[in-house]
């Protein structure tokens, strides 16, 4: 920039990647000085880095509500309780935050990490999209589409206050509560999931709607597998034509069309 007179101000600005979904390092500036000849010169980073999340476009969808809510032997349950409920959902790592109540010793004593119990609550519709990764299943533009379908219903399934979960069939299980901000976490999984060749187990995630959101290819999951512990089965596919037995199967080309597609059949 032009040299400034004492006491002087002037505002720079630069292109931020904004245009490209995904989880980018922004900094620190780099001041720089030259002398007129562009013989010397001295370089100096300013302030810090910050992380710049660029979540996939969302479409306005519709949230699907019902499916049977599971049974819960001690009862009602409120808000309130630890992470919902005292229904045992999985036994996963401990993260920095979790209630040190919910420590599971036998499996930490077996893992030799700290290990938490994944509470749920019962009382609350359960939403989960199920995002083919695979990169036999779709080309790279397709993939945006299937990411940006995913993205809508997840985020239309938080709006409306269900418990809310992203899986992919690479094995990455994202899940949130219908809370104020969740709807964050879920856009920031889909802001770095990428294509490959990994097929991972289903989580033993139960109860609910499932969607899957898939390309070209095999199913992801044999149907039968998907009844036994789901209450309802919706599949979109972006691409060639897809059956899955006792499953509402909605085909599309693009997220706009899946979106519209599916805010039609919800009524």
């Amino acid at each position: 920039m032009r040299g400034l007179p004492p006491g002087g101000e002037t505002v720079q600005h630069y292109e931020l990647p904004t245009d490209v979904r995904g989880r980018w390092t922004i900094g620190p500036l780099s001041l720089e000085r030259r002398d007129a000849f562009g013989l010397a010169r001295s370089s100096v980073p300013a302030g810090e880095t910050t992380t710049l999340w660029v979540h996939p476009r969302r479409l306005p969808a519709r949230a699907l509500s019902g499916g049977r809510r599971r049974h819960h032997h001690e009862g009602t349950v409120t808000d309130s309780a630890l992470r919902g409920s005292a229904e045992l959902n999985d036994v996963r790592e401990y993260v920095p935050g979790d209630e040190v109540r919910l420590l599971h010793w036998k499996a930490t004593a077996r893992t030799g990490q700290l290990m938490v119990r994944d509470l749920a609550d019962p009382q609350r519709s359960r939403f989960t999209v199920l995002l083919d990764t695979r990169a036999a299943a779709a080309t790279a533009d397709s993939f945006e589409e299937l990411v940006e379908t995913a993205a809508s219903l997840l985020s239309a399934s938080v709006a409306a206050g269900q418990h809310t979960c992203l899986l992919t069939s690479s094995g990455h299980r994202t899940a949130v509560d219908g809370t104020a901000g969740a709807a964050g976490a879920l856009l920031d999984a889909l802001s770095e999931v990428t294509q490959d060749d990994r097929t991972a187990r289903l989580p033993p995630d139960r109860g609910g709607n499932l969607v899957v959101v898939c390309g070209d290819g095999p199913p992801l999951v044999p149907a039968a597998t998907l009844l036994r512990r789901f209450t309802r089965i919706h599949v979109i596919a972006l691409g060639g034509p897809v059956e899955v037995p006792g499953a509402r199967v909605l085909r599309a080309r693009t997220a706009d069309e899946a979106v519209r597609l599916w805010n039609e059949a919800l009524g």
